[in-house]
């Protein structure tokens, strides 16, 4: 009788933190809302630490992505696809695979990787976090020229909706 008391009462008392938790989580602010500055976000790229800023006037495009992530390497393929189109947006795509430049992987996308407008680095996922919030791969965040949070996009995205949200901030269409 006792053994089923102390098992009603840990039941109950993992109930309720659980439920304390759900209800903490649901209702805890957004780390990066839309409308927040771009955050001082510092990651590795080929030519050392760099900082994340704007590009002089242009949209840009901070994508998070992993090498082995299949959504993110059909994304890149389509902005590599599109790259004329979307000329007038800068693009900053991270990885937290600390290996992407040692592995060279850089080499799966040799447009983008030729490009001006387009700079790779790696990044900890923990300081990635702290800073934009939880993600999943992949996810994009699109800046206005003047550094302000436009938009968030989880996962895949059609092209459309890229070259439509270039067009908003007045980009040209090719």
């Amino acid at each position: 009788m006792m053994v089923k008391r102390i098992m009603s009462w840990l039941f109950f008392l993992v109930f309720v933190a659980a439920f304390v938790w759900l209800l903490y989580e649901t209702f805890r602010p957004e780390v990066l809302p839309v409308g927040s500055e771009m955050p001082e976000l510092e990651y590795l790229s080929r030519n050392g630490k760099v900082h994340l800023k704007t590009d002089n006037g242009r949209v840009t495009l901070v994508m998070i992505f992993h090498p082995d992530c299949e959504h993110c390497e059909e994304l890149l393929k389509q902005i590599s696809g599109h790259s004329n189109e979307l000329a007038s947006m800068s693009f900053i795509f991270l990885t937290t695979d600390q290996n992407f430049f040692v592995n060279d992987q850089i080499k799966a996308w040799p447009v983008l990787s030729q490009l001006n407008n387009v700079d790779w680095g790696t990044v900890e996922r923990s300081h990635f976090i702290d800073l934009f919030g939880p993600f999943a791969y992949p996810i994009s965040y699109i800046f206005s020229p003047s550094g302000k949070l436009s938009h968030k996009i989880s996962g895949k995205v059609k092209m459309e909706k890229l070259l439509s949200i270039i067009q908003d901030f007045g980009g040209s269409k090719r």
